[in-house]
């Protein structure tokens, strides 16, 4: 029998109902009362808030439960969010909840001590207003917890909950509504989730096939060089084709045995399989070629690799400008940028944050920076010019005037969305902003200081938002403020001068990309001679006399690492700062990879060791691995990445900034320091980098050797294209064998030998081919092309023990 209490009908076994009609059921406190329906008068709900929580008392969930639950978000406070907690006895589960501005389904793990890291960020399909009711959805069973709003299955995750649930509802600074809360016996719910969500990575598809007397077996889809597991019941014949026609394998396949050599590859695609059993028909199918993810060696590179791919996810979210979705990872251009280099291998979207800065862009040619609401503090650090407030969508547009890198950071944007897209028409609409954008770098006076022809900016900490002398709260360019020079903005022009001419050269415009790497030259010609201070650059470069106390020309500051990167300083320049920081490995403090060093004794609120001013920086251990691995000090970039595995391990992250001490002090995005360790992992470590667009021409450099690397295997792919280079790494005592396959068409190859060895030999697919024996410092290198690109590419270099590197060419 059913029992109904103010409101909540209850009974021994599911369902559980409470609509609140009678008073506020279970859900008592403070903070928590019974209200009219805003958009119904006749009906009563929830109302929960400001900065309230409550736990259902009494009521424990069953093991396996479907909650269901209407919510209404009332008031923003900079946030909108309708959150549901899952609490064991002890305090430990987890809060779900829809936050609004951003559209998405969020879940944050929950312990005595307070709460964890985000553990799901999904983005939802619909728009979340303020004052719409609807419904959120959280299904238990499976060993799954199944997430889902307004009827759609959103995602899944491992549910990690104790026993003994019980429900509670808060509020932070706002107010949330709640009604109809409704707990289920889940059925076939989650097997409904599966379906709709046709989760990725799942096992294959079995496909089966009788011809005559012959019964055959293989999977619909299978990763690359992962061997396929053909069944067959008689002997058979086995053609296996890449989505372009071009031969993968042909092999014999008897009863009981796996094919040998029989592995998936080539382009993105179907592969075809073609059987040929003894005496019957012929049977056809195809395998699809599904590239995941991965930076696999069997030095464990592999942990590190997927654990700061999730870090960086998790600064993902997304927001609506009228009828645009925008998504940023995060809401800060610049950091959005710089995270780039890792979520552009699955993130689909890339262009929407950038075009709505296009959109917005003044006449004057700068971007804004900043998405966030119209109370953010940050809106009155500016003037009007560098502000812009949409209430209709309750966003606000902000750009810091003292922020000089945003317009050359947006051209690194639209290089690499135009290598992960290959979309030439978004390039050409994108262009004309670009170019706006670097005039505004190389004309406008608080940007450019014509007496030494290079970028100028307000004197701050590198490239930060604050100025020496001033309020941080100050973020505009003011009348008498100390002006300066700073390496890092003009090393950032620089690689945008030469990108823009990648750019117009894809366009057809060869001529207009001249100019612009000419351009280039000329700021590279001038910061290396001006900003030059013998063991790396001059921090800031006074443009007038400013009492710092401090010599400019002894801080090591972070932009060096970039530098290299970009490509501004020689290869000795790099090597110096390179050794600069390998030097500073031996101090005292645990790790070398300072913002600033010497800090300024104190700059604005932030004493020595503070924040930018001399904490530890994981994004620069990241720029300084890349730097290592690409000038001759692939060891030490390898050694860097094995103490950035080490604080991962200790702490769960890479922290944004650390304390001389270790101790994380937070401070920024730490997806920006993960990144960075991604990039340096792909492109140093594994050496893998584009040199046209969705991987058709690649550059293979393999430096595992300094790692004591014997076998990896690496897939890097393109979330808004199907594009995917793969390769697969093995160091033999008497050669290096590497394979590749994938999308490119154009492959140069230049593996780092293993420490006391030479080339013997290169064959590539089993033909000798001429190869070159360089050195980079004290590192040996092969260099050699590959004439034709196969399916899959198979590369032998062979080794033999030598004492000095041969310069030498082979034919």
């Amino acid at each position: 029998m059913l029992v109904a209490l103010a409101g909540l009908i209850l009974s021994p076994s599911l369902p559980w109902l409470i609509d609140f009609e009678d008073g506020p059921g279970p859900f008592v406190g403070e903070g928590v009362q019974v209200v009219a329906d805003p958009l119904d008068a006749s009906n009563q709900c929830l109302r929960i808030g400001p900065n309230a929580s409550v736990t259902a008392e009494g009521l424990e969930l069953p093991a396996e439960f479907a909650l269901r639950l209407r919510v209404l978000m009332a008031e923003d406070h900079g946030w909108m969010e309708t959150p549901v907690l899952l609490l064991d006895p002890e305090g430990h589960g987890l809060q779900v909840f829809i936050e609004g501005r951003s559209a998405s389904l969020r879940v944050v793990p929950v312990t005595p001590q307070g709460y964890g890291p985000t553990a799901a960020n999904l983005t939802l399909p619909m728009r979340i207003r303020l004052g719409e009711w609807h419904e959120m959805d959280v299904v238990r069973a499976d060993g799954r917890l199944g997430l889902g709003v307004d009827g759609q299955p959103i995602g899944f995750m491992e549910d990690t909950l104790g026993a003994g649930l019980r429900l509670g509802l808060r509020v932070g600074g706002a107010v949330t509504l709640y009604d109809d809360l409704a707990v289920t016996d889940p059925g076939d719910r989650m097997a409904v989730y599966a379906r709709a969500l046709a989760e990725p990575g799942g096992d294959p598809v079995l496909r089966r096939a009788r011809r005559g007397e012959a019964m055959m077996e293989v999977p619909d889809s299978a990763r690359p060089f992962e061997a396929i597991p053909l069944k067959v019941s008689r002997p058979a014949r086995a053609t296996l084709y890449a989505a372009d026609g071009r031969l993968l394998a042909a092999v014999d396949v008897a009863p009981g045995e796996k094919p040998q050599g029989l592995v998936a590859g080539g382009p993105p695609g179907q592969m075809r399989l073609r059987v040929e059993p003894e005496g019957e028909a012929v049977w056809e199918t195809s395998i699809a070629v599904t590239p995941e993810l991965r930076l696999d060696t069997d030095e464990g590179h592999g942990e590190l690799f997927q654990a700061l791919c999730e870090q960086v996810r998790r600064d993902g979210s997304s927001m609506w400008f009228g009828n645009r979705r925008i998504w940023a990872s995060p809401t800060w251009f610049r950091d959005h940028v710089h995270e780039m280099k890792a979520y552009k291998w699955w993130a689909e979207d890339l262009t929407s944050y950038a075009e709505t800065l296009f959109d917005l862009q003044p006449r004057r040619g700068f971007f804004h920076e900043i998405i966030t609401n119209p109370g953010d503090g940050h809106t009155t650090f500016v003037t009007p010019e560098f502000l812009h407030i949409s209430p209709e969508d309750d966003l606000a547009f902000i750009r810091l005037e003292i922020e000089a890198d945003i317009e050359y950071l947006m051209v690194e944007a639209a290089h690499t969305i135009w290598q992960a897209t290959g979309d030439e028409e978004w390039l050409r609409r994108a262009l004309p902003h670009l170019e706006a954008g670097m005039r505004y770098c190389l004309e406008d006076p608080t940007r450019w200081d014509p007496d030494h022809g290079l970028m100028k900016r307000p004197l701050t900490p590198d490239t930060w938002d604050f100025v020496y002398g001033y309020s941080d709260s100050v973020r505009s360019i003011e009348p008498g403020m100390p002006m300066a020079i700073m390496h890092g903005d003009n090393s950032g022009l620089y690689q945008a001068c030469n990108q823009l001419g990648d750019l117009c050269d894809a366009l057809g415009d060869r001529s207009r990309g001249a100019v612009w790497r000419d351009r280039g030259r000329q700021i590279r010609a001038r910061a290396n001679s001006i900003l030059w201070a013998g063991r790396h650059y001059i921090h800031q470069l006074y443009l007038q006399p400013v009492d710092t106390g401090v010599d400019e020309s002894q801080i090591l500051s972070l932009s060096n690492t970039y530098d290299i990167n970009r490509g501004m300083p020689t290869h000795r320049m790099a090597v110096a700062i390179i050794d600069r920081y390998r030097e500073l490995r031996e101090s005292q403090d645990f790790a070398e990879w300072y913002a600033l060093e010497p800090p300024y004794p104190q700059f604005g609120p932030y004493p020595a060791g503070s924040y930018i001013n001399g904490g530890v920086a994981g994004f620069v251990a990241g720029e300084l691995a890349k730097a290592a691995f690409n000038h001759g000090r692939e060891e030490y970039g390898a050694d860097v990445l094995r103490r950035v595995a080490e604080l991962v391990e200790r702490d769960g992250f890479l922290g944004f900034l650390y304390r001389r001490d270790g101790t994380d002090q937070g401070g920024g995005p730490a997806g920006w320091s993960a990144a960075a360790v991604l990039s340096a992992m792909a492109e140093g470590l594994a050496g893998i980098t584009d040199e046209a667009t969705l991987y058709e021409e690649v550059r293979v450099s393999p430096r595992f050797a300094a790692a004591g690397v014997s076998e990896a295997d690496v897939v890097l792919t393109y979330g808004p294209s199907d594009a995917y280079v793969a390769m697969r790494y093995r160091c033999e005592p008497d050669a290096l064998s590497i394979e590749l396959t994938g999308s490119p068409s154009v492959i140069k190859v230049r593996p780092l030998l293993p420490s006391g060895m030479v080339c013997e030999n290169v064959t590539v697919d089993g033909d000798e081919v001429p190869f070159e024996c360089t050195q980079v410092e004290e590192s040996r290198y092969v260099s050699f092309g590959v004439p034709t690109a196969g399916a899959i590419t198979r590369v032998r270099v062979g080794l033999a023990p030598g004492a000095e590197a041969r310069q030498i060419q082979r034919s």
